[in-house]
């Protein structure tokens, strides 16, 4: 069989080190050519294109991307290297798998070093196109008030009308009232006339001409019953949805007042506070509530600059509106909580170590700091009751433990 009637194939190699491409495609022409002609068989010209792998530990996953532009394969070194057929067998335990991994991480380097040119370069021209909102460029009116209120999830707050809700619905239960009341009336008048009207209820169908004075009271009746149902459940998920926060209902209001994009009877709508709900579940934790009061009370502070959002501060530049980052007050409020449940369990062991007490004394220590604890599990995590039960518990326990093993060691 002579060189040029050799089928090629092309052989992607994948390991936990690299992602190479077979250019000499050695393996197949191996199989294909006798064993004793292996070393004599032509080999292609080496093949340079750009290539960017997405790759797992099993070789049937890796996938090449051809992104369209001379490149020269490398290893991890920066070096130069042919793919080499004689590689050693890859491991396939779980345990050798998780040491490779964490080979490849510790000699990986930043992609910029691997290519003269900046991978993320290509995508420049669609990263140029996005767009983000911001208010400001929103025509002064209608059209702003609606971008702010949607700026930020402490902004989207709305009004229930209640009372209107309240207003209809009782409305339509006197009128559906009514109607139950007059077709119970024909209802005994039928049973109360014998044989000759009894017929009525216990058959649809009509003996001595229609009588459709019944069936019209019940099909008004569906209509209002029609109306009134999707009503008071629409009034239901309204009334479940958290009220607004006096402070992020105070936020719209100043904005609202300061700049008034609206003729003000226009947005009269705001001066109904214990009227809106927030589409969002606002803040439960009294820390994160704490922080946000220290932030607005002391504008000038510096933490205010740690706490506020880049993502979200584009979309205005009114220097009056602060977008503060969700996530970085949540941490900052979970690890004073780590910092107070530590200091609340290290000050009696301290105290029980660097002190002579009675007995007494002691005793009013343990029930005074489980007080304390029980107090800030309460206030600063929301817990419920059993939460609160089983963590005082616990925390007695620990006291108790420790007092118990104190007396023997002095003793």
């Amino acid at each position: 069989m002579s060189d040029e009637t050799i089928p090629v194939l092309r052989r992607s190699h994948s390991s936990s080190v690299r992602c190479t491409i077979d250019p000499y495609n050695q393996a197949e022409q191996g199989f294909q050519l006798d064993s004793t002609n292996v070393t004599g068989a032509r080999q292609p010209p080496e093949a340079k294109r750009t290539l960017s792998s997405r790759y797992s530990l099993r070789s049937s996953d890796s996938t090449v991307v051809d992104s369209g532009g001379p490149f020269e394969l490398t290893d991890r070194s920066g070096v130069n290297q042919l793919p080499c057929q004689d590689l050693p067998r890859r491991s396939t335990t779980w345990s050798e798998r998780c040491v490779n991994i964490m080979q490849w991480l510790s000699v990986s380097q930043p992609s910029q070093q691997q290519s003269p040119t900046n991978p993320l370069d290509e995508f420049q021209a669609g990263y140029s196109r996005f767009q983000y909102e911001c208010f400001d460029n929103y025509p002064d009116g209608w059209p702003r008030v609606a971008a702010f209120l949607e700026s930020s999830d402490s902004f989207g707050n709305y009004r229930k009308f209640g009372h209107c809700h309240a207003r209809l619905l009782v409305d339509q239960m006197s009128t559906i009232t009514e109607m139950e009341q007059e077709l119970l009336e024909l209802d005994r008048k039928d049973a109360a006339g014998g044989e000759a009207t009894d017929w009525r209820l216990k058959n649809r169908n009509h003996k001595k001409g229609p009588d459709t004075k019944k069936s019209d009271l019940q099909e008004n009746m569906k209509k209002e019953l029609l109306t009134y149902v999707p009503l008071l459940l629409n009034y239901q998920k309204l009334k479940s949805l958290d009220q607004t926060p006096a402070r992020d209902h105070d936020s719209v209001f100043k904005w609202l007042w300061t700049w008034k994009p609206l003729d003000t009877p226009e947005f009269a709508w705001i001066f109904h506070p214990q009227d809106f709900v927030s589409l969002v579940p606002p803040r439960q934790s009294g820390l994160e509530n704490f922080i946000l009061r220290y932030l607005d009370s002391w504008p000038r502070s510096y933490l205010k600059n740690l706490f506020k959002s880049n993502t979200q501060q584009h979309q205005t530049q009114d220097a009056s509106v602060a977008f503060y980052s969700a996530s970085r007050i949540n941490t900052f409020a979970r690890l004073m909580v780590v910092f107070f449940a530590v200091l609340v369990l290290f000050i009696p062991v301290i105290l029980f170590l660097l002190t002579s007490m009675s007995r007494a004394c002691m005793a009013v220590v343990v029930l005074a700091f489980c007080f304390i604890f029980s107090v800030m599990m309460g206030l600063l995590t929301h817990a419920a009751d059993k939460e609160i039960f089983v963590g005082v518990a616990t925390y007695c326990a620990v006291l108790v433990t420790f007092l118990g093993n104190l007396t023997r060691a002095k003793a």
